[in-house]
């Protein structure tokens, strides 16, 4: 389904789009997911982010909001949502 028609052009979920675009250098590095395959890390950096931009700070939470939120589904750019371990193991390997 194609979620961009339902994105104004001036949400802040364009600009953060955007702005990982050009500034994520690790072009097609994935994490592997257990249940969904493998997520682009790019991808995974904006739905960590837009998540801690909406008061969603927990790897659950994220979860939950990819499957109900359409922002999230349009960052996901058709790939499965991430379940809660690999956002989790997403952020460690980020943070170290």
């Amino acid at each position: 389904m194609n979620y961009d028609m339902y994105i104004e052009d001036h949400e802040q979920v364009r600009l953060l789009n955007d702005v990982i675009n050009n500034v994520y250098f690790s072009d097609k590095y994935c994490i592997q997911s257990k249940w969904n395959g493998n997520i682009p890390e790019d991808i995974m950096m904006k739905i960590l982010i837009y998540g801690y931009m909406n008061g969603a700070y927990s790897s659950r939470k994220i979860e939950q909001i990819c499957r109900r939120d359409i922002h999230f589904m349009w960052l996901l750019e058709g790939y499965a949502r991430p379940d809660h371990s690999t956002i989790s193991r997403f952020r460690q390997k980020m943070g170290s």
